[in-house]
């Protein structure tokens, strides 16, 4: 499930996300975030379309982060409104770039 590119940067955005993000937005978004890419199977379908069980994990997780940081609201209802695995990387890979930056 997925190509070789999105398994490459999913590993690449976990481990920018191990290394910054739990300091500055919280472990359990970090956490939650990394079991959404890592256990794909669970929560995405044959077209890489987040499930229901996945849906319910991205909501946690929008919560948290508008809670954390309200500009990136956007790429968030971006992610709600299509939830395809490519959105949840680009979601992932800009959480990671902001604490990276910040």
């Amino acid at each position: 499930m997925g190509s070789v590119d999105e398994d490459n940067l999913g590993r690449t955005v976990l481990d920018e996300l191990h290394r910054c993000c739990r300091k500055r937005l919280g472990e359990y978004l970090c956490d939650m975030l990394a079991k959404l890419l890592v256990e794909r199977e669970a929560f995405f379908d044959k077209r890489e379309v987040l499930n229901s069980e996945g849906r319910k994990v991205l909501r946690i997780i929008a919560r948290q982060i508008m809670e954390r940081d309200p500009s990136l609201e956007r790429m968030v209802k971006n992610a709600w409104r299509e939830p395809t695995l490519a959105n949840i990387l680009k979601l992932a890979s800009v959480i990671a770039a902001n604490c990276l930056a910040g």
